[in-house]
């Protein structure tokens, strides 16, 4: 689901809006910092806020969480063997990512080729006529 053109385009417009908007709201940011740390009284000294909110860089922000899933390469794997004819294991069960339709579908066509391969040794087991 989800392919069609009408979906890849506003994609395309959602990730568009994003950069757009981003900037718009960095600029934002920044103008609030400033306020923030007005020399005039007004603004809110940043040393008080330091323990809960923290100031950096997107760009650093971005390759600091790169960098961390380069060290965390281990992502835990389905251990269980599936046939690959059959799509079952050991236990004849089929994959938790296999959904109702398909494992029907499945059975079908298995069961279709079996009755053909039946079928098959019948008919080349029978007489033969000669003329």
């Amino acid at each position: 689901m989800a392919k069609s053109l009408r979906s890849k385009h506003k994609r395309k417009m959602r990730a568009v809006k994003r950069v757009r908007y981003g900037a718009k709201e960095l600029v934002k940011l920044k103008e609030t910092v400033a306020k923030l740390n007005a020399p005039d009284g007004q603004g809110v000294d940043m040393s008080q806020l330091s323990d809960t909110v923290i100031l950096a860089n997107s760009k650093a922000v971005v390759e600091a969480v790169k960098a961390q899933e380069t060290t965390d390469q281990s992502m835990e794997v389905d251990s269980k063997k599936y046939d690959k004819r059959t799509f079952k294991d050991k236990d004849g069960n089929y994959p938790p990512w296999f959904n109702k339709r398909k494992i029907k579908q499945l059975q079908l066509k298995h069961k279709k080729v079996k009755q053909k391969q039946l079928t098959g040794k019948k008919k080349a087991g029978g007489k033969r006529r000669h003329r």
